[in-house]
């Protein structure tokens, strides 16, 4: 976190309980925003306050 920003780029599609990553692109898809959401939350923040730049 910088000045009440959090940066999150180069988020991949690793579950964070096995290390591996799903098969299919869909499912690696909600495995990034699902990892996504653990960010902010680990931030203190949430998915409602996410601001595209």
């Amino acid at each position: 976190m910088s000045g009440g920003l959090v940066f999150t780029s180069g988020q991949g599609p690793l579950d964070p309980a096995t290390n591996e990553m799903p098969a299919d692109f869909a499912a690696q898809a909600t495995r990034v925003l699902s990892n996504l959401v653990a960010v902010f939350e680990a931030a203190g923040s949430s998915k409602d306050r996410l601001a595209e730049v």
